[in-house]
């Protein structure tokens, strides 16, 4: 949501009082909210405001916000990827999902948007944003269209498994619950994949990135030298062989002589 919105007349004082409450304490756990005053009378200001956005945003914003509150209120308590009985049962790495990211701040994505899946810690799945980015996606980095860009986006294209062309936001990776995972679509090529979780690698951890390319060149540096130093050894061998011949050939013609 791009849109700023005029908060003029907006209040906002018993929604500061409520903040009292949001330690993360037992004592604050051990409460009810209906029982506090401070957070009640929170909920009705915070009523008042949010009719008073709604009526300021486009459909597809003030959709998306009811929407993202109403999965929320649904999916909650889903620590896992909860798929309708229809649907396919297990997550792939590759996999392009439709996600519900919530409500954003400035320069996020947010709402229900595609991203693809490119690993799993727990029950969590690393996700990368998706966005078609028609206006700005040939500006983005693709290992062989767009070679010469930075990497903190990157180009999807059909041709590679994708439903449709479009942008992976690399840079906004994250972890997210499975609960907000709504559904699951296509599966890209596999060598697609590890070129951009490599991607992800050196967007998130740049200088373990740096270590691990200097750390690979050594290795085949080595690898080269032990290479070559076998086929030394194979070749003194063979020249080993040949005047062991030799010389058991002298030894025999001197004892015939």
């Amino acid at each position: 949501m791009d849109k700023d919105l005029d908060i003029t007349q907006l209040e906002f004082d018993q929604l500061d009082l409520a903040a009292c409450y949001t330690g993360n304490n037992s004592t604050n756990k051990g409460m009810t909210s209906i029982s506090r005053p401070k957070i009640i009378n929170a909920l009705l200001q915070f009523e008042d405001n949010i009719h008073r956005v709604i009526k300021q945003l486009n459909a597809y914003d003030g959709s998306s916000i009811l929407i993202a509150e109403t999965n929320w209120m649904k999916r909650n308590h889903f620590s896992k990827y909860m798929p309708n009985k229809s649907a396919p049962k297990k997550i792939k790495f590759g996999q392009v999902c439709t996600v519900d990211y919530g409500k954003t701040y400035k320069g996020e994505i947010g709402y229900v948007h595609p991203a693809l899946c490119v690993g799993k810690k727990d029950d969590k799945y690393l996700i990368i944003p998706m966005t078609t980015g028609k206006t700005w996606r040939h500006e983005c980095y693709h290992p062989t269209i767009n070679p010469d860009m930075t990497k903190e986006n990157r180009q999807s294209c059909e041709s590679e498994g994708f439903e449709k062309d479009g942008v992976l936001l690399i840079s906004d990776a994250k972890f997210i619950s499975g609960g907000r995972i709504l559904a699951l679509h296509e599966v890209i090529h596999s060598d697609v994949l590890a070129e951009i979780q490599e991607q992800l690698f050196y967007i998130a951890l740049p200088d373990l990135h740096r270590q691990l390319k200097k750390t690979l060149e050594k290795n085949v540096t080595l690898q080269n030298r032990v290479e070559n130093m076998e086929r030394q050894i194979e070749n003194l061998k063979a020249k080993n062989e040949k005047m062991s011949r030799r010389i058991k050939d002298l030894e025999s013609k001197s004892k015939e002589s």
